[in-house]
Parts: structure tokens; C-alpha cells; sequence
């Protein structure tokens, strides 16, 4: 075989191999698009847990409250906003604006559970204290 034979033959050889890579790469950067367009809706359970998790920052507390507040903020079944108020309260990267903005809203928007909410922002503060 003469040398321009193999330098063709290599030169065929790289191209297809860039020309594979860039179908790969144009693939899997479209496939990503569409995977982050279709954002799974935020529900009451998967708020609850960002506010329950200890690995939560302050951030993600504060979009898990507001969006609970904007979505869920009548209550319907007060054990839940309970277990969530003192879950806000003990939470280590809280901060008292979060606290006091949550409860206040939260009894702005039901006034039939104003003293049930007021009695368990006290709870909550309270193990607050504890830990």
C-alpha cells in the first residue's frame, strides 16, 4: 500500500469519526431540551418535603413556603399545616422572616384557624428552643 493511499484512508477515517461525534453531541444536547421544558408540577407533598428535609437551604424554604402559601394556602386538613409549621419552626437553616411571614399569612387566609396557628407557631418556637 503507497503512503498517499493510507494518509487518505486516515484522513477518511478521522472525518467519519468527527462526523459521528458531532451527531452524538447534537443528539443528546436536544434530547436535554425537552427534558428540561417538561418540569413535574410542585405538590403539596413534594413542598412538604423540601421544608421536612435537613439538607434544604434557605432558599429552597423560602420557594417551599411561598408556593404552599400561593397554591395551598386554605387549609383543609390542619394536622398537615401542624406537622409543616413546626417542621418551618425546627428547621437549622430557617430564618425568623420566614417564620413570622408563613404564620401570618397562614392566618390571614383562614381566620377560623387563627388561635390553632398562634398555638402551634408557640410549639414549634418552643422545640426551637430545645435543640
Amino acid at each position: 500500500m503507497d503512503t498517499f493511499t493510507l494518509l487518505m484512508t486516515m484522513a477518511s477515517l478521522l472525518m467519519v469519526l468527527i462526523l459521528l461525534v458531532l451527531i452524538y453531541v447534537w443528539m443528546t444536547r436536544t434530547k436535554k431540551s425537552v427534558l428540561s421544558d417538561a418540569k413535574a408540577p410542585e405538590t403539596f407533598e413534594s413542598l412538604s418535603a423540601i421544608i421536612h428535609s435537613s439538607k434544604s437551604t434557605n432558599q429552597a424554604l423560602n420557594h417551599a413556603a411561598d408556593t404552599i402559601l400561593k397554591r395551598f394556602g386554605t387549609i383543609s386538613d390542619y394536622p398537615l399545616y401542624e406537622v409543616l409549621i413546626k417542621g418551618i419552626c425546627t428547621h437549622a437553616n430557617t430564618d425568623s422572616k420566614l417564620v413570622s411571614r408563613f404564620e401570618k399569612q397562614l392566618r390571614d387566609q383562614n381566620p377560623k384557624y387563627k388561635e390553632k396557628v398562634q398555638k402551634t407557631l408557640k410549639e414549634g418556637l418552643a422545640k426551637r428552643d430545645k435543640k
